[in-house]
């Protein structure tokens, strides 16, 4: 019988991850340039923003480009021949477990598609934290707006004051033009009612501090203990944020920061440059007592 497998070699598993890397950082530099003007934020912050997006784009192109070997190697071959399904399988096994592999050194230990009833929603983070809770956002307003929401919130500041541990919440200063901006793009769905609570429990709970930041959020970043980092991006128009429904529906990717190439360190270098240049919620924010 003649043997047709040859088409299995067309693209040979180097030039796969030759094209998926080149075209990857193509939308690398297309996304951080889109970033860069349309955000105007800092060129490795607009870098880090566009990162997944080329990662993703990476796997996506490496899958489809090997779906296309498996296809041929399917033509080349009689269903009826054992030997080479085994072949076949071996290939597709073999291709699962090197993204697998990948996806394990930088860290992406799990993933959720939504927030709501999630490990990542406030009050499961809180059970979660046992010393440090770190948290990027907008204004923080699921943390402390709802009345219940927020006494557990302040049982878990009493927790981890006793324990001399740290929280620190980034938010949206709503006296900047990206707050403004911000509140355009939602046709004024949203409210700074979160800050007034943060600065009362920042009176009462020392190991609370928020700052406030000038820039477009990109991330909604949580970390937790100095290992489990939860990631997801907003989205700013009003169109996308409702059918979130106002980030609740919005999927989270989950990094440990103990992989070797985990992304966790990078994030958290992120989250560090922004601290630093945002100030202090009680020497900004005038709309409170």
């Amino acid at each position: 019988m003649e043997n047709k497998s040859k088409g299995i070699d067309d693209i040979p598993k180097n030039t796969v991850t030759l094209i998926s890397a080149i075209v990857g950082a193509i939308v690398q530099t297309i996304f951080t340039i889109i970033f860069t003007s349309w955000n105007q934020i800092p060129f490795i912050f607009a870098f880090l923003a566009a990162f997944p997006i080329a990662l993703l784009i990476f796997f996506v192109i490496s899958y489809f480009i090997n779906r296309y070997n498996q296809a041929k190697l399917k033509d080349g071959f009689s269903i009826q021949d054992e030997t080479n399904n085994t072949q076949l399988n071996k290939i597709q096994n073999k291709f699962s477990n090197e993204i697998i592999d990948i996806i394990e050194e930088m860290g992406i230990t799990g993933a959720t598609s939504r927030l709501s009833e999630s490990k990542f929603e406030p009050k499961q983070c809180m059970m979660q934290a046992n010393r440090k809770l770190f948290f990027l956002g907008i204004l923080g307003s699921k943390w402390v707006v709802v009345p219940h929401v927020r006494a557990e919130f302040q049982s878990f500041l009493k927790r981890i004051q006793a324990q001399n541990g740290s929280v620190r919440f980034l938010l949206i200063n709503p006296e900047s033009e990206y707050f403004n901006r911000l509140k355009t793009l939602r046709d004024g769905a949203i409210s700074d009612e979160s800050l007034l609570i943060f600065k009362q429990l920042m009176k009462e709970f020392p190991c609370l501090n928020v700052r406030l930041y000038n820039e477009m959020p990109c991330f909604r970043l949580v970390f937790i203990n100095d290992h489990i980092l939860a990631i997801s991006r907003y989205k700013f128009d009003k169109e996308g944020y409702f059918q979130s429904k106002y980030g609740w529906e919005a999927p989270h990717i989950v990094i440990d920061s103990t992989a070797p190439w985990s992304l966790y360190a990078a994030f958290e270098l992120f989250y560090e440059q922004m601290w630093n240049r945002s100030k202090d919620l009680r020497e900004i924010h005038s709309n409170t007592p």
